[in-house]
């Protein structure tokens, strides 16, 4: 009986101690896939770590990109991204921790990670990527207080790259 007992004490204590774990998940946006978000509701609708996977097409939308930890790229090429509103930029990117890769854009790419409660260590743990893009009469603009921003292999027609100091 004592063993019977002590097996159950030790099995709590072994369950109450294992987290669940969360696994990423990859978020489909696109024409056709079955999935009826738009870029931007795939974003809202995503945590850190998910990949958003964005079907072939053309997009019109502005994306603003508040979230922490998020890859957003096309699921194969052929993935063009428009402004909706074109006074205002096509990407802006306002959490650390992002990566924009593969995609045609057309118009302005921002980056502005200021936040009051996050400091320069915090931008330097969650670095920001932005690559192998190709931005069409625009540019990438990265403002003065954002900190752990890579921008390689992109493609820019427009405005060039403009990193504030």
């Amino acid at each position: 009986m004592k063993s019977k007992i002590l097996f159950a004490v030790f099995t709590l204590i072994f369950l109450i101690g294992v987290t669940p774990t969360v696994s990423a998940k990859d978020i489909i946006v696109g024409n056709g896939s079955g999935s009826d978000y738009t870029i931007q509701e795939a974003v809202d609708n995503a945590e850190a770590g998910d990949v958003i996977l964005i079907k072939p097409g053309v997009y019109f939308e502005n994306v603003n990109v508040s979230k922490t930890g998020l890859t957003i790229k096309p699921e194969t090429s052929g993935v063009v991204i428009q402004p909706a509103d074109d006074s205002i930029e096509t990407v802006t990117i306002s959490d650390a921790g992002v990566i924009l890769t593969g995609l045609n854009i057309h118009g302005d790419v921002i980056v502005s990670l200021w936040a009051p409660d996050r400091g320069s260590e915090y931008h330097t743990n969650n670095p920001t990527y932005i690559t192998n893009n190709v931005i069409e009469n625009g540019g990438i603009r990265v403002g003065s207080e954002s900190t752990a921003v890579t921008i390689s292999g992109n493609r820019v027609s427009g405005n060039g790259i403009d990193v504030s100091c």
